[in-house]
């Protein structure tokens, strides 16, 4: 993930105290400035010469727009043209959040891809896909299996933009692609090692159905060398080796616990279609025996050459492979030995026993791929790119819940025949809770269709939302059509990874969220940590042709009083700012949301930033105006800043009561200090208050300490001066410094 992008604003705000040793007792002087250039901001005591009022940043809002009225229903009668209009009210939607309940860590790497997005920065790049099962890394040679005509190729290479003339160079496919997800930021790399026995010998084209493996046009897979590695493979030798193959990359780039090391590696891709996808590869129907087997040797095997690392299996294609590896010959025998509900059950308690046969785990992330089944328009609805088709784009929407929703009625065979295994999400983990504890879940292929069409990213938008809240740990979209361009599908991932093109992101932790009608609509809610300051809220209007006017409750004591709103819509798969909703009181506004739109809607709380302070205690007229609002403005005539106010707990308008700030002098290990208790705030995100200490006023500070915002918010800091020994003059001053 690429770093934050766009500027830090830095505000300081400064007050200086003295005390003399000669027995003049306590006075409060200020001291004013800004280091970096630019205004800053004073707190002097009270009756103190009021500071300099200085140009500042000027914030704006704006109020919401009104409500739309949509006029239908024209009747023409004979003769006579006669046009009735009435007014169409917007369908109402509450979302209910509670930021007490539901509480789960949201894992970073539920925004992945298979197929890099325009203008999208991944947290998780895969290397996976049928190409994979064949691939033969000391030249990179690989086989497309029935996608297309059995080739072995340079298509590996050939992909990933690398010249013929590096074509052979070892491990340069997937080098190449661990080197884009290192530039990237560092993004979660998954490799995906061969497991089917053996890989492409060569570049020659298509493999007949004569020369199915064991031949010529093949070469044995075997995941531990019997000598030592080397970092250039022998080609000659009829092996190709998994665990050599590892261990290069580690050489390469470290271990997956360093910063640049590969993290996962994948026990081969959808082994339950070996047979079909790959029929001259591994012509046999793979049996539950033999995965098993093959998973623990290969899963050791990367263990032993890199522990960190994490190993994710078994990648099944789909449903029929979580529940019977897709009609396994030995299924029903292999059932029968235990208390199995499908595959998916087997699978784990096999792999658990393996894991504590070896003393180690082999399975760290269960995998299994998504595309939907669901039916709509007389279609798939994740298949092509036919979006006047109205029923599907419909059906297409509401395809996610799926995932989570029983009360969806899934348009499949799924549903039909397999009902109790329905939603996905909840039977997959309540399989990992049983067979196979701390298990993580990923669905590395996924795809609802409609990456180009509003629909899509609807779709993706809700998909996102659902892995989050759910705790899924890893999840890569898999793009079905790259043409026409896939904007709608990278603007969803988009409105949680970057909603302000400043990298700004939805919150780590899902807190509770509830919409009155699924049908209608979604909403997710995430803070940041534990932090109440901020609070996200994407919602989406799923109905297809009218508004909805969008009422959000918010439980708990936090206020929360303005919101920016970030969304897309049906016009645009760009992400622009709508009207910032101000004034929000007894946490519950209403806003209205536009068919066919995706919205993330950031609240402030109360006090936990100067634009909510602002917000709460200035009308929208006043707060047009820098001169009244502004952080430098005294509106007042008090001497004391806008900004000064909120940093230090003040009361907003009129003359102060008390002094801001006082100092006192302690003794600490028998030394005589000064020390200064100040108000802060409870929980501002980017705020901080320094504490400086110098003999003069004219300069010479150094801090003395930082304090973040927190409780209690009164807070009292001692010097670390001994000014009965060492100064004869010594000055404290505060320094409110906010880079939100």
């Amino acid at each position: 993930m690429g770093g934050k992008r766009g500027r830090t604003r830095t505000t300081r705000t400064e007050c200086a105290f003295h005390l003399s040793n000669r027995g003049r007792g306590i006075s409060n002087a200020v001291a004013c400035g800004r280091s970096g250039g630019g205004a800053g901001w004073c707190l002097p005591s009270v009756n103190s010469p009021a500071a300099p009022v200085r140009a500042g940043t000027v914030f704006s809002t704006s109020t919401p727009s009104r409500l739309p009225m949509v006029f239908d229903h024209c009747i023409r009668l004979v003769l006579i043209g006669v046009c009735v209009a009435t007014a169409r009210a917007d369908i109402a939607v509450t979302v209910s959040v509670d930021p007490a309940s539901g509480r789960t860590a949201i894992s970073p790497l539920v925004y992945g891809v298979n197929q890099d997005l325009p203008g999208y920065a991944a947290t998780a790049r895969r290397q996976g896909g049928n190409r994979m099962t064949g691939y033969n890394w000391e030249n990179n040679a690989s086989n497309a299996g029935s996608d297309w005509m059995h080739s072995s190729d340079n298509f590996a290479t050939w992909v990933m933009g690398i010249p013929d003339a590096q074509a052979n160079v070892p491990g340069i496919a997937v080098t190449t692609f661990h080197d884009q997800s290192v530039a990237a930021g560092g993004a979660y790399s998954i490799v995906t090692l061969p497991m089917a026995g053996y890989v492409a010998a060569d570049k020659s084209g298509t493999v007949m159905t004569g020369q199915v493996a064991p031949s010529s046009r093949w070469k044995a897979v075997s995941n531990t060398k019997p000598g030592a590695f080397s970092l250039t493979p022998n080609t000659g030798d009829g092996t190709v080796y998994s665990d050599e193959f590892v261990n290069f990359l580690v050489n390469r780039y470290g271990s997956a616990a360093m910063p640049n090391g590969v993290r996962a590696y994948s026990l081969d891709n959808e082994p339950d279609l070996w047979s079909h996808t790959h029929a001259r590869l591994h012509a046999a129907q793979p049996t539950c025996v033999e995965l098993i087997a093959r998973s623990t040797d290969l899963a050791k095997a990367v263990k032993r050459v890199d522990p960190a690392a994490e190993t994710i299996g078994f990648v099944s294609y789909g449903f029929n492979g979580y529940y019977s590896f897709q009609d396994a010959p030995d299924w029903t025998a292999e059932k029968a030995t235990g208390s199995y509900r499908w595959f998916v059950d087997y699978f784990l308690a096999k792999m658990k026993s393996a894991s504590d046969t070896a003393g180690v785990r082999l399975l760290d992330v269960l995998d299994v791929h998504h595309y939907t089944e669901h039916n709509a328009g007389g279609v798939r609805v994740s298949d092509g790119v036919d979006f006047s088709n109205l029923d599907a784009n419909k059906g297409r929407i509401q395809a996610p819940r799926a995932l989570w929703d029983a009360s969806f009625n899934e348009n499949s065979w799924i549903k039909q025949w397999f009902s109790e295994f329905y939603p996905y999400l909840p039977n997959l983990k309540a399989a990992i809770a049983t067979h196979y504890p701390g298990t993580k879940l990923a669905i590395t292929e996924y795809n609802y269709g409609g990456e180009s069409h509003i629909s899509g990213g609807l779709a993706q938008a809700d998909t996102l939302g659902i892995l989050g809240r759910d705790g899924v740990y890893l999840a890569n979209l898999w793009l079905l059509h790259d043409s026409p361009a896939p904007l709608y599908a990278a603007t969803a991932f988009k409105l949680y990874r970057d909603y302000d093109g400043a990298g700004g992101e939805f919150g780590d932790t899902s807190v509770g969220a509830t919409v009155s009608s699924q049908e209608n609509a979604s909403a997710y809610a995430a803070l940041h940590g534990s932090s109440g300051a901020k609070l996200h809220v994407v919602v989406l209007n799923k109905h297809y042709d009218e508004a909805s006017a969008v009422t959000v409750q918010i439980a708990g004591a936090t206020r929360y009083t303005r919101a920016r709103v970030f969304a897309f819509d049906a016009a645009s798969a760009a992400i622009t700012e709508r009207a910032v909703i101000s004034g929000i009181a007894g946490n519950q506004f209403t806003t209205t949301l536009s068919a066919l739109t995706a919205a993330h809607v950031v609240l402030e709380a109360e006090g936990s930033s100067f634009a909510a302070w602002q917000a709460g205690n200035f009308s929208a007229g006043e707060i047009a105006s820098a001169a009244v609002s502004g952080a430098d403005a005294d509106p007042d005539g008090a001497g004391v800043s806008n900004f000064a106010r909120y940093a230090f707990g003040l009361a907003a308008r009129g003359a102060l009561s008390a002094p801001v700030a006082s100092v006192s002098r302690v003794e600490v290990s028998g030394q005589k200090r000064l020390a200064v208790t100040f108000t802060r705030q409870a929980d501002a995100p980017g705020l901080s208050y320094v504490v400086e200490g110098s003999d003069a006023l004219s300069g010479g500070w150094s801090t003395v300490a930082t304090i973040a915002p927190g409780t209690p918010t009164v807070v009292t800091v001692n010097d670390v001066v001994d000014i009965s020994a060492a100064a004869p003059r010594r000055f404290l001053r505060v320094r409110a410094v906010n880079a939100e």
